[in-house]
């Protein structure tokens, strides 16, 4: 008689629904961060959250701060400032301010209009 396995497979059920809640969440994240990027315009940790929500419980605590620094290790935005919190748990604690950079914005030019004089086009 072949055994059962006694293991939970927590692959399905719940644990799957709450990863494809912090999928979703982060992929919301980050387009509410380019389009504030692409926007011209200051923004902080406080204007992701106020259209996305935090993360759900299986995020880290850390997501919303961990996707501004990837931002900004990929050049896509800069620092301009600090002001203080408009979440109540925060208790107005300091915070960043940001904005697009202008190599993200120009980028956003390159691929609107290719043809126009990029590498490899001969004058």
């Amino acid at each position: 008689m072949p055994q059962r396995s006694t293991a939970i497979d927590t692959t399905t059920g719940p644990e799957d629904a709450l990863d494809a809640a912090w999928h979703l969440w982060r992929m919301a994240a980050r387009d509410r961060m380019k389009e504030l990027a692409e926007s011209g315009t200051s923004f902080t940790a406080d204007d992701i959250t106020d259209v996305c929500g935090l993360p759900p419980v299986t995020g880290s605590p850390n997501a919303v701060g961990g996707l501004f620094i990837v931002a900004s290790r990929a050049g896509l935005i800069e620092a301009v400032g600090v002001s203080r919190s408009r979440r109540p748990s925060r208790h107005a604690g300091l915070q960043r301010c940001w904005k697009g950079t202008t190599s993200q914005a120009s980028g956003k030019q390159t691929q609107a209009s290719p043809k126009q004089g990029g590498e490899g086009s001969r004058a």
